[in-house]
């Protein structure tokens, strides 16, 4: 009790006291590692700019002011990366980190050492370096720690591989349909499942296999993976992210404008932390992911780039026959699997747990050792080398496009959409990932690894691109690529094209765009979904209607598909969506299954988007059903903001009152799943609370990159309570969009901070 009591004092002490560990911005700072002194301008919104002699000692003190403001977030990611969140949070991680650190990760990295580019390495040693002299500074950890009671351990180069790993995850876009599909294989037979799954008619259908396969004797999910599943997918589906590039042709000025707004679940801290920074040749800006030092959106003297989610598949179950106790087949010839032994440090336990995984040569097993089939996870993270870091560190020096669309044909486990644009006037854009070419299946569902018929033959080298189309644009929003002839051997559960169409349709009505006019597209919030599928679904009955399905009818009729939060079109919209999906699927799939299914289902990628009448006995009724209980639940006057908050809250903060003023004020908010500005919610939850949405927004004019402007959701400072840890936060609600500063007379000016890093003897 003495030992409780005296933690709980240093957790309120840390709430009480955050400043105790505010990081040094202004004077002069000695430093350890440096070469020679630097210096660190912070503007009125906290985002550093920073003047080195050297390359190596500029990407140090990106490292550095990372430390300063997000030790905690970069700390937390790490550890989720490494399978490592048991020894701060306890025996609920246990089971994640057991299949985490059974991916045996260092290994593989150590491997993999010997053939990196010296130069890259050298500047994530700087980096690592830097990260740790940051912390170093800090005049005590910051609040999270202490109300954990928890250390800081210094910071490795390979530590930085966490972000790509939960990103490569996270981003895998039909593995949680196949893991559900896997699930409800009882009740899903192969048309079944097509009609569930498949929105585009044009996309495969789901392999005639299945059929087979779903009757084969699996084990349930291993509970290591289990852990996997509850951490790192959740219920949310990662539906958005939008860039485009004009050419000189379509713009006021004659040069391009480069736009970029990825669409991330939100946190507190923010995702990104904004930089600007130069040393040697090298002259960036943008926005980094805190733990990896080069800007995923940005842009340098010459050249801007921005990615989005390509919703490409990399992440495949395997299912393979098993022989005996320890034997499995695999295709076509007997393998034995290996067992991997683990030990997790758990908070509050005297000894580590241990879990033993076992693994094909695809990669883990994630069903129990039970059965006459195993089914085995296939991620391309097992099979290529990770190219990514040295990717984003070439297109920091590219001098053109070409030289950015060359970059991205390195492997990576991530898959984006990389868009570009120069001062030279060139435009481009370039799918880039390790995306498996597939033999004799479609990735749709499970495949029958056994068999020697079915696997992957390698990886896809001839990706989707577009360099100086003759529409004047290139732009992409997680649909399916344009101009490709066969696009579903990249994934498919590619997005609808509303939003990729609506993009096209504003960038292609004018040749006069100006950064401001690609602010106002990011910001738009016209539902072409549905506006088209209001007038299918109103059509399936006769007004007027009786009670209250009349209501909500004519508030439907009505609507102008504008998606504010003054909407109640909007309102209604959301709720009856997700009433009808419940009368479509709750009999065909049952109360779990329909749960299930709504965890991956959004609004515009469901069974109502394709052959709904199938699940509907009589859509007039059904449809009127729908609306009746829709404004049942929807007060007369209830408006899209007053259901639709957004809620961006820090990861403490639902555990105490005391740590409320943590997260970012509660507002309402627009959007849709298919709006430009998206804003996506959950049918899986009881509530419409904004999920995933923009997290960013760039906007970079190429006649002067000096011009270009940001706006996120929180604050540079992820140390709680600071002056920066929210400050960004209203204006980017209000719309606005804040300068970026490039140039040194712009930056010297602008500083209200200035930090003298001074290399310690």
């Amino acid at each position: 009790m003495p030992g409780m009591l005296f933690l709980l004092g240093c957790a309120l002490h840390a709430i009480r006291t955050p400043e105790a560990s505010y990081p040094q911005t202004d004077g002069e700072l000695l430093v350890a590692g440096l070469e020679a002194p630097v210096t660190v301008y912070r503007d009125a919104y906290g985002v550093p700019h920073i003047r080195a002699e050297s390359e190596r000692d500029l990407w140090f003190t990106v490292g550095f002011v990372h430390a300063q403001d997000r030790l905690f977030q970069m700390d937390l990611v790490r550890r989720l990366g490494s399978g490592r969140m048991a020894a701060w949070f306890g025996s609920m991680a246990t089971d994640f980190d057991a299949f985490m650190q059974s991916l045996e990760l260092d290994a593989k990295v150590a491997e993999r050492l010997p053939d990196a580019d010296p130069e890259l390495v050298a500047v994530g040693d700087a980096y690592t370096a830097g990260i740790n002299a940051g912390a170093a500074s800090l005049p005590a950890l910051p609040a999270e720690y202490r109300v954990l009671g928890v250390d800081w351990e210094p910071w490795k180069r390979t530590d930085a591989l966490a972000t790509s790993i939960i990103n490569s995850w996270i981003l895998s876009e039909n593995a949680p349909k196949e893991l559900i599909t896997l699930l409800l294989a009882d009740r899903l037979d192969a048309d079944t499942a097509t009609a569930l799954w498949r929105w585009d008619p044009d996309s495969p259908p789901v392999d005639p296999y299945w059929d087979e396969l779903r009757t084969w004797d699996i084990g349930g999910l291993d509970t290591p993976f289990q852990g996997l599943v509850e951490f790192l997918w959740g219920v949310h589906d990662p539906s958005a992210s939008n860039n485009w590039a004009v050419a000189g042709e379509r713009s006021a000025d004659g040069s391009p404008i480069l736009a970029n707004d990825p669409h991330l679940l939100q946190m507190v801290p923010s995702v990104w932390h904004i930089y600007e920074g130069r040393g040697g040749d090298v002259h960036t800006a943008g926005a980094t992911l805190a733990g990896t030092p080069f800007p995923a959106s940005g842009h340098n003297e010459q050249v801007a780039w921005g990615v989005t989610n390509v919703m490409a598949d990399y992440v495949d179950l395997a299912v393979v026959e098993r022989v005996g106790d320890t034997g499995y087949v695999l295709a076509g010839e007997e393998k034995t699997l290996r067992f991997v032994e683990v030990e997790v440090e758990v908070a509050g336990e005297k000894q580590p747990a241990r879990r033993t995984i076992a693994w094909t040569e695809l990669g883990p097993v994630i069903t129990r050792l039970e059965g006459t089939h195993l089914v085995a996870l296939r991620w391309n993270l097992f099979e290529t080398r990770d190219d990514t870091a040295q990717m984003w560190f070439e297109i920091q020096k590219s001098e053109t496009v070409h030289d950015v669309m060359e970059a991205a044909e390195r492997p990576s486990i991530l898959s984006q959409n990389l868009v570009s644009a120069d001062t030279s006037g060139h435009i481009g854009w370039q799918i880039f990932g390790s995306l498996p070419k597939r033999v004799g299946f479609s990735g749709r569902v499970p495949y029958p690894a056994s068999d020697p018929a079915y696997g992957w033959d390698g990886f896809l080298t001839d990706l989707p691109g577009q360099l100086d189309p003759d529409v004047g644009y290139v732009r992409t929003a997680n649909a399916q690529p344009d101009g490709e002839s066969d696009p579903y051997r990249l994934s498919t559960a590619f997005m609808p094209a509303w939003r990729h169409d609506r993009i096209a349709e504003v960038l292609s009505a004018s040749n006069q765009h100006t950064p401001g006019s690609m602010a106002a597209l990011q910001q738009d919030v016209h539902d072409a979904h549905a506006a088209h599928e209001v007038p299918r679904f109103l059509g399936y009955v006769s007004a007027p209607l009786t009670g209250e399905a009349e209501r909500c009818r004519a508030t439907l009729a009505a609507w102008d598909f504008q998606a504010t939060v003054e909407s109640e079109g909007m309102a209604v919209w959301a709720v009856f969506q997700e009433e009808l999906l419940r009368i479509a699927v709750l009999d065909e799939l049952g109360e779990l299954g329909h749960r299930l299914y709504t965890a991956a289902a959004i609004s515009g990628r469901s069974v109502l988007d394709g052959d709904v009448e199938r699940f509907l006995d009589d859509p007039a009724t059904d449809v009127e059903t729908a609306l009746a209980n829709t404004c049942r639940q929807l007060p007369a006057g209830t408006t899209w903001g007053g259901i639709h908050p957004l809620r961006i809250r820090h990861p403490f903060s639902d555990e105490s009152k005391l740590l409320e003023s943590w997260s970012m004020p509660e507002v309402p908010w627009p959007g849709s799943h298919q709006t430009v500005n998206q804003a996506g919610y959950s049918f899986f939850e009881d509530h419409f609370e904004t999920t995933w949405m923009a997290s960013l927004r760039v906007i970079t004019p190429l006649s002067d990159v000096g011009a270009a402007t940001f706006s996120y959701p929180g604050g540079q400072s992820g140390q709680p309570a600071h002056p920066h840890s929210q400050d960004l936060f209203a204006p980017f609600v209000a719309g606005e969009q804040l300068p970026l500063w490039f140039h040194d007379d712009d930056v010297i000016a602008n500083a209200v901070e200035t930090l003298r890093l001074v290399p310690a003897q």
